[in-house]
C-alpha cells in the first residue's frame, strides 16, 4: 500500500489528537460505567431509555469514536506513514581560500538543500562545517555513529582543496586538521552501510592543491512551478540507491576549476543544470547529471582548460511497475 501523504497525516493530526483527548477524559471519570463486559453494556442500553437527550448523544458519540480508533488503528498498521523522512546533509568547505568560491558553493548548496527538504516534505538535519575549523576525527565518528531509518537521505558535500596526500586513498580526497583524510570512496561505503534509501555523495574539488580561476556566469534558480514541485518530490522521494558525483575525472585532469563570486565551475553549472530541467515535464538524475558532465567540459574547453566531470550512479524507483512476462 502507498504511503499516507504527509499532509493527509498532518490532517488526521488535527482532528485525531482532540478527538483522543477528549474520548480519554470521558472514560477516565466514567469508566466505570462504559468499559465493561457486553453483558453489562447492554443493561446500560437499557438504563438510558429513561437519560436524557444530551447524555445519550454524548455516550453515541464516545461510543463511536471507540470503534472509529479501534479501526484506524487497524488501517494504520497496514499502510506506512510518509513521515519523518530525514536529509541528512554535511556540508564540508573550505572558507579560508576565497579565490575558489567554496563559501559560495556553501550557501548555494544550502539554497538548494532547503528548497528540496521543505518540497519534498523532508526533515532536514543540515551541518555545515569550515573543512580548516574542526578536527577530522570528530567528523569521522559523526558519520560512523549517526542512524539513518531505512526511508532517509544522506548527503555528503564537499568544496575546497583535494589532497593528493592521502595516498591510501583513491581520489578524490581531501584532508582536515587531526591528520584526517576523508576519500569519497569511504564515505560512499560509510553511508551505503547505514541502508538509507537514498545516498548523494558530491566532491567538487581539485585532485592536486593548485586552484585556477576561471571567469564564470552565475547560475540561476528556477520558478518552482507545480511542474518543478512534482519534479523534486520524486527526485528526492521516490528513488532508492545512490550517487557518487566528482567534479573532475582523473583520467582527463588534475584541476577543478572556480571563481569567488560564482564558486565552483562544476558546483554552479550542476545546480543551473538541475533547477532548469526541474521545469520540464519530467526529471531524471541521470539527466541532470549528464547534462551538467557536457557544459562543464565544455565551457572549461572554451576557456582552455581540462574538466570533465564524472559519476556513478544506481537508482530505482521505489514503485516500479510490473507486467506480465509471455502470453
Amino acid at each position: 500500500m502507498d504511503p499516507l501523504p504527509v499532509c493527509c497525516v498532518r490532517g488526521l493530526n488535527i482532528i485525531l489528537i482532540p478527538s483522543f483527548f477528549l474520548y480519554f477524559l470521558f472514560f477516565m471519570v466514567h469508566g466505570h460505567d462504559y468499559l465493561c463486559s457486553e453483558r453489562d453494556f447492554f443493561v446500560f442500553l437499557k438504563k438510558l431509555q429513561n437519560a436524557s437527550v444530551p447524555c445519550v448523544t454524548l455516550f453515541t458519540f464516545m461510543l463511536v469514536l471507540r470503534y472509529f480508533f479501534g479501526l484506524l488503528g487497524i488501517w494504520l498498521v497496514s499502510c506506512p506513514l510518509a513521515l519523518s523522512q530525514t536529509l541528512h546533509a554535511w556540508i564540508i568547505t573550505d572558507q579560508r581560500d576565497s579565490l575558489i568560491g567554496a563559501t559560495v558553493d556553501r550557501e548555494a548548496v544550502t539554497a538548494w538543500l532547503e528548497q528540496a527538504a521543505e518540497v519534498a516534505e523532508l526533515e532536514l538535519s543540515l551541518k555545515e562545517i569550515d573543512q580548516n575549523g574542526v578536527y577530522g576525527l570528530q567528523l569521522r565518528d559523526e558519520l560512523l555513529s549517526i542512524r539513518p531509518k531505512e526511508d532517509d537521505v544522506m548527503l555528503f558535500y564537499f568544496s575546497g582543496h583535494g589532497s593528493e596526500q592521502c595516498l591510501e586513498n583513491t581520489p578524490p580526497a581531501f584532508r582536515m586538521p587531526g591528520n584526517a583524510c576523508f576519500a569519497m570512496d569511504n564515505i560512499h561505503a560509510t553511508f551505503v552501510n547505514k541502508k538509507a534509501r537514498l545516498v548523494l555523495v558530491i566532491f567538487d574539488c581539485c585532485t592536486q592543491r593548485a586552484p585556477i580561476v576561471l571567469p564564470m556566469r552565475g547560475g540561476e534558480e528556477s520558478t518552482l512551478t507545480e511542474v518543478a514541485q512534482a519534479n523534486i518530490r520524486r527526485l528526492w522521494r521516490d528513488y532508492r540507491g545512490y550517487l557518487r558525483i566528482g567534479s573532475n575525472d582523473p583520467d582527463f585532469g588534475s584541476f577543478s576549476y572556480g571563481n569567488p563570486q560564482y564558486g565552483g565551475l562544476f558546483t554552479d553549472t550542476f545546480l543551473h543544470q538541475y533547477n532548469q530541467m526541474i521545469l520540464a515535464d519530467s526529471c531524471e538524475w541521470e539527466g541532470v547529471l549528464k547534462s551538467t558532465r557536457s557544459e562543464v567540459s565544455q565551457y572549461a574547453a572554451n576557456e582552455g582548460k581540462v574538466q570533465v566531470p564524472w559519476y556513478s550512479t544506481y537508482l530505482r524507483p521505489i514503485h516500479l511497475p510490473l507486467y506480465p512476462k509471455g502470453n
